[in-house]
């Protein structure tokens, strides 16, 4: 994202580092104040139509996944909503959790223990398919939205000029604890679903998500700042 949303950056994403491998996928979930009369997606939906730019989604911050994905909402279901950025997602979600604002996209790490407890309610997951984690919450397109998806990932990268040795012994090492049963069901748990590969299939897909986010930050006219 960050290529796409800064004139200037310290580094090229590809020149300069080698990605070692892929740890897991992590997509995002529309989460709402319990204040939000909304119990679907669908319900909310109708209700931004009709209240165009009442309702408020929270971000970490501009040009974030959380923005990112706000702005697709809008334009794939025809809502205004307005957006407030916030300089983290700790502040973001604070305000969130004391009704200052209605909706928020956010890691679901981070939403769970709020969900559990009922201080969040959950609409929607962003990725193609439910989250293991929150396997009773829909994801966006079967809620009504269609072919709405977008899921991050987190991994390893480490300096370009790092010995290919090393790399490889890296990957080879984070790959066998990923494969761990308990590491496996402790990232399930926080909402990750874990993956590994080779640092090429990890390589191409950032060179992907580089292209999507590219595509993205255009479509919604986000400038640079």
């Amino acid at each position: 994202m960050l290529p796409h949303t800064h004139k200037k950056l310290p580094y090229d994403p590809f020149k300069d580092f080698i990605h070692v491998v892929q740890v897991c996928d992590l997509p995002f979930l529309l989460v709402v104040h319990p204040s939000v009369k909304a119990k679907s997606l669908n319900d909310l939906l109708i209700f931004a139509r009709a209240n165009p730019g009442r309702l408020t989604y929270a971000s970490a911050g501009q040009g974030g996944p959380g923005h990112l994905i706000g702005e697709m909402l809008k334009a794939a279901a025809g809502v205004d909503l307005t957006h407030i950025a916030y300089k983290g997602a700790g502040p973001a979600t604070n305000d969130l959790l004391g009704g200052q604002v209605d909706t928020m996209f956010t890691a679901l790490a981070g939403a769970l223990p709020y969900i559990k407890a009922g201080r969040l309610r959950a609409l929607g997951v962003t990725g193609a398919h439910r989250s293991p984690g929150l396997p009773d919450v829909p994801t966006i397109a079967e809620a009504g939205v269609k072919d709405f998806e977008y899921t991050g990932n987190n991994g390893f990268s480490i300096p370009r000029a790092t010995p290919p040795a090393i790399a490889a012994k890296l990957n080879a090492d984070i790959r066998a604890v990923v494969a761990m049963p308990d590491v496996a069901k402790n990232m399930i748990a926080q909402g990750m679903e874990p993956r590994t590969g080779t640092s090429d299939e990890y390589t191409t897909l950032l060179r992907k998500e580089w292209e999507k986010n590219k595509n993205l930050i255009e479509r919604i006219g986000f400038k640079a700042e």
